[in-house]
């Protein structure tokens, strides 16, 4: 009998503790339960041109379709592509448009750099004026008159003989990309007081003040004269003035200032 009591006494222990176990314990029932409901459902299959994607939302997932070339386009924009693909269209472009420039000496397979053939079309920024054109200008005093300071900026020193410095450069030279016919707006800072450049061809036939935050319809002379440019000429004292972000862009209205920039375009685009 008092081996029976006991043997009761042992299994009343043991149910008692897993009774009593905590919601938050792994051996509980009620925390496997609850935890397997918030598991990621298994994903369903699909079919051969859809991919898994991530959700913002647990348990869910999402799918992308991969693009099918004998598909319509418009319906497939956001489609991935597979990596095959997209290494041979990335190849057929650079056969296309670029042309090895220098090869590895010890591996003729091996392109080091590559350069844009057959290029058909100049497109620059908003900008049109290259300032980068400008060269030093002495006159035959030997003082140098117009010096390029390589960072955006022009020094103009004027004199008492000579209020506009010429340039070496026509208007056609520093700004390439403006067609006859059209308008365009001028813009520079300057730390003189003049606030126009000159636009003259040396018969003088051509004479044309372009202030800066005014505009100008260009015409075939204007393109084929040369600029000058002024400090703060008075007539009697010489003077000396930096003329920074000049800018020409087309239209009547004078915008924020962007450095020229100049881009070759692949032929056939």
């Amino acid at each position: 009998m008092r081996k029976f009591l006991m043997t009761l006494l042992a299994v009343s222990v043991v149910r008692n503790a897993f009774a009593t176990a905590g919601d938050d314990d792994a051996t509980s029932k009620l925390y496997v339960d609850t935890n397997v409901a918030t598991r990621q459902d298994a994903a369903t299959a699909n079919n051969a041109n859809t991919v898994m994607t991530y959700t913002d939302t647990a348990g869910t997932v999402g799918t992308k379709g991969i693009y099918d070339a004998s598909g319509s386009y418009a319906e497939q924009q956001n489609a991935l592509v597979s990596a095959d693909v997209a290494n041979a269209a990335i190849m057929n472009a650079i056969n296309m448009e670029f042309e090895c420039a220098e090869w590895n000496p010890n591996d003729d397979t091996d392109c080091w750099k590559w350069r844009i053939h057959n290029t058909t079309e100049r497109a620059s920024g908003k900008n049109l004026f290259d300032i980068s054109q400008i060269t030093n200008k002495s006159q035959t005093s030997n003082t140098t008159k117009i010096v390029n300071n390589g960072d955006g900026s022009i020094a103009v020193t004027d004199s008492i003989a000579n209020s506009a410095i010429i340039t070496t450069q026509t208007l056609a030279q520093l700004a390439p990309d403006l067609i006859a016919g059209r308008t365009y707006t001028l813009s520079f800072n300057t730390t003189g007081c003049a606030e126009s450049v000159l636009i003259k061809n040396l018969s003088g036939s051509v004479r044309v003040k372009w202030r800066s935050g005014e505009s100008e319809t260009i015409t075939e002379d204007m393109l084929d004269s040369n600029i000058f440019f002024y400090a703060c000429y008075n007539g009697q004292t010489p003077s000396t003035a930096t003329i920074s972000d000049i800018q020409i862009e087309e239209g009547t209205t004078a915008t924020a200032y962007e450095p020229y920039q100049n881009l070759y375009l692949p032929a056939g685009n």
